[in-house]
């Protein structure tokens, strides 16, 4: 099927501007930003049917708000909005998992984890220190450093930092997107959202107090290969091996039935089976 003249244009414009803003400063990029940018084509889902103008809602709503509000951020996700609601005019009806995907490669969650990613690194030392010193060693924290038998750890930004967490929320979104491609099911928006990238920041929490632990015992220093190598092992263990489980066997899903109710209660009856998260074919809600 090829794209009529008008959506070509229409595309080649948003993907321009878009690599202008890159290339120009405009808009904050970063590895995370270019690895949404390529996980674009798996999240983006065509159901097959009519549009229902749910991106240009959001493309409008981003237009007023940033017109008003002259945030680079509400120009990115209107430029984005735009560019799906094109696709979905020609298309047809597009899956919602792309939302999530502009959120989080956007400047918005960049920040959001800058505001709250110091006070977590505070508290995992903190929480660190006691647990080493419940071992019976001489350990104590102070701000972002953890003294071990004299010896000085600073907490960086890398534990909770911005790029460990986003990373991991592509991945949750790269799981989620395989699994609907692979089974032909579908998650809901909700689901993903207040479901499972709650439980992917949560990982991310106890993954980087274990990482701190063990850099700490065993003295790897950043710089060191065993400091590299120790904090991408873990990752895959704790955060990206977990997602990838309850992801494929629905385990989130069956857990959190009133949580769903919340998303699917007040929609006609008739509509409640296409919002309700499914794995091969199965209704979790």
């Amino acid at each position: 099927m090829k794209i009529n003249l008008l959506h070509k244009i229409s595309l080649v414009f948003c993907a321009a501007l878009l690599a202008w803003w890159c290339w120009s400063g405009y808009l904050e990029t970063d590895l995370t930003f270019f690895a949404g940018l390529l996980l674009a084509p798996l999240v983006v889902i065509v159901r097959g049917g009519k549009g229902n103008g749910f991106y240009a809602i959001l493309a409008a709503t981003s237009m007023v708000a940033g017109w008003f509000l002259p945030a680079r951020t509400l120009h990115f996700f209107a430029l984005a909005f735009t560019a799906l609601f094109i696709l979905e005019q020609h298309f047809g009806k597009l899956n919602r998992l792309p939302v999530l995907l502009v959120i989080v490669i956007s400047a918005l969650v960049k920040n959001w984890l800058v505001v709250f990613g110091f006070p977590i690194r505070l508290e995992l030392s903190r929480a660190a220190a006691g647990l080493l010193a419940g071992f019976g060693m001489d350990a104590r924290a102070g701000g972002n450093v953890i003294w071990l038998n004299g010896q000085e750890f600073s907490v960086d930004p890398a534990c909770m930092g911005l790029a460990m967490v986003q990373v991991s929320l592509l991945f949750g979104l790269f799981a989620v997107a395989f699994f609907e491609r692979k089974t032909g099911g579908r998650i809901a928006l909700g689901w993903v959202a207040f479901g499972l990238f709650p439980l992917i920041f949560g990982l991310n929490i106890v993954f980087n107090l274990l990482r701190i632990l063990l850099l700490v015992f065993f003295g790897w220093l950043p710089g060191t290969v065993m400091h590299e190598v120790g904090g991408l092992v873990g990752l895959v263990v704790y955060v990206f091996l977990p997602i990838w489980f309850l992801v494929k066997t629905g385990v989130i899903g069956t857990r959190m039935t009133r949580i769903g109710r919340i998303f699917t209660d007040f929609l006609p009856l008739k509509n409640r089976k296409n919002l309700a998260p499914t794995i091969r074919g199965k209704i979790l809600f």
